[in-house]
């Protein structure tokens, strides 16, 4: 409907393109922003879609088996919990549980 209606205007008006409808029925002063801001919604679309194929390409050619084209990239080591810290939190998680068995003398009843 949008495009329909822009073309209805340029018929009306006597304009051969977007730009002269807008300056013949708006304002010649704005119609520089018009083409601004088409050019820059062109460029943005290209850029998106530039972005989809080349994620989608990387994908795909993961799958194949290929190689990535630059030097890998390092991944840092997961850090591992020092043997005091392991200590700490087991002597903590014992503290909060209590004895871990109850004691027998506790349990038994008298003979």
């Amino acid at each position: 409907y949008t495009f329909s209606l822009i073309a209805r205007v340029g018929v009306d008006v006597g304009a051969q393109t977007y730009y002269e409808a807008w300056a013949k029925a708006v304002s010649e002063r704005s119609s520089i922003l018009v083409s601004g801001a088409i050019t820059f919604m062109t460029c943005a679309a290209c850029l998106s879609y530039a972005i989809i194929i080349g994620d989608s390409f990387s994908s795909i050619a993961t799958l194949a088996g290929a190689h990535a084209l630059g030097p890998p990239v390092p991944t840092p080591p997961l850090p591992s919990p020092s043997a005091d810290a392991v200590a700490a939190w087991a002597n903590g998680s014992v503290r909060r549980l209590g004895s871990p068995t109850p004691s027998l003398s506790a349990t038994r009843s008298p003979p």
